[in-house]
């Protein structure tokens, strides 16, 4: 995961305090994302079975495939522990073996531009509050090793250890290591401009980044499932 030259490679402390640092901002990411996705499924269970459901807000909010496992596990847990679905399944016969099956035909509805768009603003909306969650951990990954390296690296080392998508990975780079030179006195921010810096013997290779670019449109749903939608 480190360069060969990396003082992470060098310090088994400094591998201690930064998986620390990795252990916690993937639990914060997995926990906001559980959160978003019950309220996704809640909201679409009257036209998507859960597979499919989660499948699309996975895809529309870039979640990290290590961590669909979790996401997936904690988000039916909560909705299996709610009254709705507890009502939803007392309603269906105990002696039908196919109960499962019919609890699912239920939950899948037929497409329209109503879901479609219900979709589009919920991951909006999850991908504005999932935001803050990616880029408090690469902060604090930055502040973990700041005597280290550059704060370029070490997001680079944080958004690499956790699997983090290459959109995720442009924004979170954007604002991390653009506050990081934000805070740089004025007179060191004009040198910058000339030309590249002296920081703790590294340079960070700092360039503006584009606008996050859109989700990629998730494959054709089969008949009987709304489209899927843009991030």
């Amino acid at each position: 995961m480190f360069p060969f030259a990396s003082p992470l490679r060098k310090s088994p402390e400094l591998r201690r305090i930064f998986a620390l640092v990795l252990a916690s901002a993937e639990d914060q990411i997995v926990q906001a994302n559980v959160d978003e996705a019950t309220t996704f499924l809640k909201a679409t269970e009257a036209h998507l079975t859960f597979e499919n459901a989660l499948s699309i807000f996975f895809r529309l909010v870039g979640l990290p495939r290590r961590m669909e496992d979790a996401v997936t596990i904690q988000s039916l847990s909560r909705i299996g522990e709610s009254e709705d679905i507890e009502e939803l399944v007392d309603d269906v016969p105990p002696a039908d073996p196919g109960a499962v099956r019919a609890l699912a035909r239920r939950l899948l509805g037929r497409r329209s531009e109503e879901l479609r768009q219900e979709i589009e603003t919920m991951a909006k909306q999850a991908r504005a509050r999932l935001k803050g969650v990616y880029i408090e951990g690469a902060h604090r990954a930055a502040e973990a090793l700041r005597d280290v390296v550059s704060p370029k690296e070490a997001v680079q080392y944080y958004v690499t250890a956790l699997e983090i998508g290459p959109e995720w990975t442009e924004l979170i780079m954007h604002e991390v290591v653009g506050a990081e030179w934000a805070e740089l006195p004025d007179e060191t921010v004009a040198d910058a401009a000339a030309g590249p810096i002296e920081r703790g013997g590294d340079a960070p290779d700092v360039t503006p980044l584009p606008e996050p670019v859109r989700m990629p449109l998730p494959p054709e749903s089969p008949p009987n499932q709304p489209p899927t939608a843009e991030g």
